[in-house]
């Protein structure tokens, strides 16, 4: 007789499902009006979730965990707990019952306990299902999950189709998951608000307590610890760090909310489902349904993911005034801070950034620095590529460009976190040198050019909008670099004013973010940023960085010829004009006309001069003027040679062999 097989208890992270699917898709609205991104995005992945495990080894239990409360008893310890966190954007409140719904639908247990984080609901169904041997993937990549993971206790990313076990978690903390949550608590969590201890970041608390064991140790062994700063740091926030342990661990001894035996899978019933679904108008996935696959449509689909996705037009909102407090920005010159915003954007799930760079040219630029920004006024810069004023100068305290690359790589091509930027096209090209591919992405320059253009409200460029919309002035780059003469590259600005520049650019980007993207559904341009403008951005970068191959000897060929044709035409023109002259100067070309050659009909301009444009000579020349007709054939020529023969050389950029030009995608509404 053999053994029952090995009972599975797949616990998904539903916050976290919820906060992706709103980030990662535009702001729908379904059948009724009302705002559903999210809720699409949610359905779509717990669906694709419970069809690739049912395929694969199969989950016998299941259940979606959520948050019920803000209030936890972690609050009770420390009042300033996830106290900086924003309300979640209103848009989405309304979305969190329909999602409830949604879960249901599916037939898959979702529960919540007020008074509990999800994430300790988790760690009481893990501790109980641990005590009767079941195995327990837990489906979310939260770094603070990752303290419950050991040998039949995985984590299941989905949005980077990878498992988290044991190995991977030592790969990424340097230490087993069991003491995880003493590294947490030295580097502290600016997201949740948990203080840690000053000046310690990850890589630092990942040494302390390899080389001291766990927190009580380290804080015990002080008088061990060379470095002066470090040492007295941990001996002042000593009380801190045992707070932050407290704050970061997991409860896993509350009773369940539900038993483990009434988690059992039962299947997708298909009519509370497509009960759902026709509710939601959710017509790509009703066809899913319907015809069993996610390539079929019925005939009365359309093919269309919403079924409503439009509203009525509305006035902008008025402008809001903000406080930018520059000397909150942070100037990123450390390995621990580096990882510190990193680990803090990738728990976030999104981030502002913006590059900057010696010249406007992106693709001889070199990088200066990067800026990043989670929360308005929260913003750092990390400088690169910085140097003296001059040859003697010393270079500023900064890290390797080729270890921030290789830091920032993960988090700017995770499928996770959103990355908001401001003319993002520009920005993908510098970090695409660095083999760096951004996305997902959303670019705020487009979002106002898609709301706003024709509205005779102004430009979309970053410093316009700051004053539109925050009535807000911006750090001016004359401010930072000088002008004319005395203007110096950026790679050259001391760091501090560096910071409050770059910094600012990431701030005020996240802020017209927050503030333009909950606009998109409801003033009817979600189309046609997501589906034109958005997709407009990679493909138009990648364009600007192949450029258009040029043959420089053909083109010298062609200057040559011209410049022989135009030298015989001036011959020919003075013949015709009885002598010499400028023929390009139109004072003096009208004098020969009108007075030399004594022609009849010339109108002089405001100047007192006469009129030799366009429209005068062809008049002439059509009476027979024999200078009228070969001088508009020298301005011909003239414009050839020095606009395209000539110039386009000297555009050829050398490394490449390849003119390179500039595409702008928010001047002109016929430029879609």
């Amino acid at each position: 007789m053999s053994e029952a097989p090995q009972p599975h208890l797949y616990l998904v992270d539903g916050s976290s499902y919820i906060f992706r699917a709103y980030h990662r898709l535009p702001p729908l609205t379904n059948r009724h009006g009302q705002p559903a991104g999210a809720v699409y995005g949610y359905t779509a992945m717990l669906w694709k979730l419970a069809d690739g495990l049912e395929k694969a080894d199969g989950p016998t239990h299941m259940a979606v965990i959520l948050d019920a409360s803000e209030s936890t008893h972690r609050n009770q310890m420390y009042d300033q707990y996830k106290a900086h966190r924003p309300p979640p954007p209103e848009d989405l409140v309304p979305q969190f019952p329909m999602i409830r719904t949604a879960t249901r639908a599916f037939s898959i247990p979702c529960i919540e306990e007020a008074g509990l984080e999800a994430d300790d609901i988790i760690a009481c169904y893990v501790t109980a299902a641990k005590q009767v041997g079941w195995k327990v993937p837990i489906v979310s990549c939260d770094k603070d999950l990752m303290q419950l993971i050991d040998g039949d206790i995985d984590m299941l990313d989905t949005m980077n189709d990878r498992r988290i076990g044991v190995e991977q978690v030592v790969e990424k903390f340097g230490v087993p998951p069991e003491k995880v949550g003493d590294v947490l608590a030295l580097m502290g969590d600016s997201v949740d608000n948990v203080p840690g201890v000053p000046g310690i970041g990850p890589k630092t608390a990942t040494q302390l307590i390899q080389q001291f064991g766990d927190l009580a140790t380290v804080l015990a062994s002080t008088d061990q610890i060379g470095k002066p700063k470090l040492k007295q740091s941990l001996i002042d926030h000593a009380d801190a760090a045992l707070l932050s342990r407290e704050l970061v661990r997991l409860v896993c001894d509350s009773p369940l909310p539900e038993p483990l035996e009434d988690l059992a899978l039962k299947g997708i019933p298909p009519e509370p489902l497509r009960v759902f679904l026709e509710d939601q108008g959710f017509k790509t996935l009703l066809n899913r349904m319907v015809g069993g696959g996610s390539g079929t449509r019925s005939s009365s689909g359309g093919g269309t993911v919403m079924s409503a996705a439009a509203a009525p037009t509305a006035a902008p909102p008025p402008s809001e005034q903000i406080a930018v407090d520059r000397s909150h920005y942070e100037t990123v010159v450390t390995e621990d801070a580096l990882d510190r915003w990193i680990a803090e954007a990738s728990a976030q799930g999104f981030v502002a950034a913006d590059t900057e760079t010696d010249c406007i040219d992106c693709v001889v630029a070199k990088l200066a620095g990067v800026s990043l920004a989670t929360q308005p006024n929260r913003a750092c810069y990390i400088p690169v590529g910085h140097s003296g004023v001059d040859m003697f100068a010393e270079a500023p305290e900064q890290l390797p460009l080729e270890l921030v690359v290789a830091k920032l790589k993960p988090l700017l091509q995770d499928a996770a976190v959103l990355k908001i930027g401001h003319n993002l096209k520009y920005d993908q090209t510098i970090f695409f040198k660095h083999g760096i591919t951004v996305g997902p992405l959303d670019d705020t320059m487009l979002m106002s050019f898609a709301l706003d253009a024709g509205r005779g409200v102004g430009g979309h460029g970053m410093d316009e909008l700051a004053k539109q919309h925050f009535e807000h002035e911006c750090l001016a780059f004359k401010a930072v670099c000088g002008t004319g003469r005395n203007q110096i590259t950026f790679d050259k600005v001391p760091l501090p004013q560096a910071t409050e520049y770059a910094a600012e650019d990431a701030d005020i980007t996240l802020r017209l973010w927050q503030r333009l993207k909950p606009r998109l559904a409801g003033e009817n341009v979600t189309r046609i940023y997501e589906l034109v403008d958005k997709p407009l951005v990679p493909v138009i970068a990648c364009m600007e960085r192949h450029g258009v191959k040029v043959d420089r000897d053909y083109l010298a060929r062609l200057s040559g010829e011209f410049s022989a044709e135009i030298a015989s035409l001036e011959e020919r023109v003075f013949a015709a004009a009885q002598g010499p002259f400028q023929i390009g100067s139109t004072q003096q070309l009208g004098q020969v006309l009108y007075e030399r050659l004594g022609l009849k009909g010339g109108r002089k301009g405001k100047s007192g001069a006469y009129s030799t444009d366009q429209n005068e000579l062809e008049r002439l020349a059509g009476e027979g003027v024999a200078v009228a007709r070969l001088v508009l054939e020298w301005r011909q020529l003239t414009k050839l040679k020095t606009t395209y023969t000539d110039a386009l050389q000297a555009q050829i950029n050398p490394e490449t062999g390849r003119v390179h030009t500039s595409f702008s995608l928010a001047v002109a509404q016929t430029g879609r």
